[in-house]
């Protein structure tokens, strides 16, 4: 889920530097310093003056409302321990709620986002690299991976000022992108962070890095994770079936199910099986699901970020109204939202989403109004809402 995302932010200042043609160095910096006050004013007065109550996030989220022994309490009982992600994954995935044992895949992929994964060695790309087909040297993938370390929280939405600027470069076709132009969009797309936020997210990547660098998941996580996958199937666990090849899964979209496979998902959905929800709602489902209505999709047109990021912070959303994940500030979820994003000072993900989104001059209530959506199709069964659908017959 994060190296995607990292992979997406790069590919989109990739587009916005190729149509930056013949802009003057500088020019792009200019535009949006004057604005990073006024949106981080704008997006603390939007989170103090929204009702955090009548948020589907907050059901199950720092508030302590859990129901006592259940999943969601579980989870955050169990994030409350912070420290390692792969130990924490660990204990998910031996303890007797399979529930939980799905949920230790977001602990592990925290360690996977590029910003704060075990950096690789020159060593092991010589080895990875040896066939020399992917046209770049060793210097400069490390170069890149280096960069890609340090890169700041993105913004959800490109400033107004911009997009409107981008109306006049379009047209300019006379020079070629320079570094020094690509290196200036990537800092425009950065996000405006408060100091208190800057202190939350540089002191929480600062944590997950000493963990991950030193953790060993191959040989520690992985075989352990399959044990109780074993474990659950034999046990009929739906979070164990779906989407696994193993147990006769065979789609690669939730837009294009074999009838088996549709099967398997409505099932889910209408018994609202705790542990098959879990798996269906996991962070890295979120892009191939609709958890964005078409509507909104293209309601703005500066919203493309916040679409793919979005979606992510509405299946947490979603997860925690239904009882099977936890949305607080110790969450997989919630850190890996605030390192891609910012707003990491604030105490549950919807709270991060709201923030984010005005910050960015976008509505801030937007995800909200999506989660409700999402519940909804869930508790009534339709997953026609949900993006998911039989396969076309051929």
């Amino acid at each position: 889920m994060s190296r995607r995302s990292a992979f997406v932010v790069i590919a989109v200042v990739a587009v916005l530097a190729t149509l930056l043609l013949g802009w003057q160095s500088g020019a792009i910096n200019r535009i949006f310093g004057s604005d990073a006050g006024q949106d981080v004013a704008r997006a603390e007065r939007a989170v103090s003056s929204l009702t955090l109550a009548g948020s589907a996030s907050n059901a199950v989220s720092s508030s302590g409302q859990q129901i006592k022994g259940s999943s969601a309490a579980r989870l955050h009982a169990l994030y409350a321990r912070r420290g390692d992600p792969t130990q924490l994954a660990r204990d998910a995935a031996n303890s007797d709620d399979p529930v939980l044992w799905v949920r230790s895949l977001e602990s592990i992929t925290l360690c996977v986002n590029e910003r704060v994964a075990k950096p690789a060695s020159e060593e092991t790309l010589r080895k990875v690299m040896a066939d020399g087909k992917n046209g770049l040297t060793v210097e400069q993938v490390l170069a890149m991976r280096a960069r890609a370390r340090e890169q700041p929280a993105m913004r959800w939405a490109a400033g107004e000022s911009f997009m409107n600027a981008l109306v006049t470069i379009f047209s300019d076709k006379r020079q070629r992108p320079t570094a020094d132009i690509r290196d200036e969009v990537n800092q425009a797309m950065a996000a405006p962070l408060s100091d208190a936020e800057r202190t939350a997210r540089d002191r929480l990547i600062a944590g997950l890095r000493a963990h991950c660098e030193a953790s060993k998941p191959n040989e520690t996580y992985w075989p352990e994770f399959w044990s109780a996958r074993d474990k659950w199937l034999a046990q009929g666990a739906t979070g164990a079936l779906l989407l696994n090849a193993k147990a006769g899964w065979t789609s690669k979209k939730f837009s294009e199910l074999s009838d088996a496979d549709y099967q398997l998902v409505e099932r889910i959905v209408r018994e609202r099986q705790p542990d098959g929800l879990a798996r269906l709602l996991l962070l890295s489902n979120s892009r191939d699901l609709g958890l964005i209505s078409e509507t909104d999709r293209l309601a703005d047109p500066r919203a493309g970020m916040a679409v793919l990021e979005g979606g992510r912070a509405v299946a947490a959303m979603a997860a925690c109204e239904l009882g099977v994940a936890d949305c607080s500030a110790n969450s997989p979820g919630f850190m890996e939202l605030c390192v891609n994003a910012g707003g990491c000072h604030l105490p549950d993900i919807a709270s991060l989403a709201r923030y984010i989104l005005a910050r960015d001059g976008l509505d801030p209530q937007w995800l909200d109004r999506e989660t409700e959506r999402v519940v909804r199709a869930i508790r009534e069964g339709n997953l026609d809402a949900l993006g998911i659908r039989r396969k076309p017959p051929q």
